[in-house]
């Protein structure tokens, strides 16, 4: 039950995060911020690593060859992803971007189907649904506003 507590938590200073991170890519531009984030954010990652890994002294991480592959590929991932979203805040606007952002649920679960053979319940094709249909009305144009 405390994942909910942190999910609802996190989620508002996830977007404040991002409101601050804007305006640093007018300073830094969109590669020095994300430069930012990740550097700041790294003695913080590795402390939970060690607190977790000293937590749980009979799990020993598997540091093979696969591991290295998808740590390394999925961090320049996130890193790059995170400069295209601070370059649509900067160019398109902070709700298009964020609403950008939240399209990865959809997009991750039908993915993860198609490519993993994730087996999704009808519960969480429901709430995939759902959440689909919020990203639809959130960044549906207005009348009289255009495209």
């Amino acid at each position: 039950m405390l994942w909910i507590f942190l999910t609802l938590a996190a989620a508002p200073l996830q977007v404040a995060r991002n409101a601050m991170q804007r305006g640093l890519v007018e300073e830094a531009g969109p590669w020095g911020a994300t430069l930012v984030r990740f550097l700041f954010g790294l003695p913080f990652s590795i402390g939970i690593f060690a607190l977790a890994y000293a937590l749980t002294p009979t799990a020993s991480p598997h540091w093979t060859s696969t591991f290295w592959l998808g740590a390394i590929s999925g961090a320049i991932a996130q890193v790059a992803a995170t400069a295209a979203l601070l370059m649509a805040m900067s160019r398109s606007g902070f709700a298009v971007a964020t609403m950008l952002q939240q399209s990865s649920l959809p997009f991750a679960a039908l993915l993860g189907w198609l490519l993993l053979g994730d087996d999704l319940s009808a519960a969480v094709w429901t709430g995939v649904a759902v959440a689909t249909v919020g990203l639809v009305v959130l960044s549906w144009p207005r009348a009289g506003q255009g495209r």
